[in-house]
């Protein structure tokens, strides 16, 4: 099993983005940018695009929220 990654909102697909501000924070504390994450999952469709199309029941869901869900590996 894995987990697989998409916008809670409009269901479209998601992207890592790697954190660019975490090479100027002190090694001692987390970015304040990510928390220390290093990034953050970010859906692949605009936001104007993402905002006009939720999927059914999620209309009060914000933009950028993330859902992951189990998927089986091979056959």
């Amino acid at each position: 099993m894995s987990t697989e990654y998409q916008c809670k909102r409009c269901g479209s697909s998601v992207v890592w983005e790697d954190c660019h501000e975490c090479g100027d924070e002190d090694d001692e504390s987390p970015c304040s940018w990510c928390e220390g994450t290093g990034g953050w999952w970010m859906c692949v469709s605009s936001a104007e695009w993402c905002e006009a199309h939720p999927a059914p029941g999620c209309e009060a869901v914000k933009r950028g929220e993330i859902e992951g869900f189990e998927v089986q590996d091979g056959p």
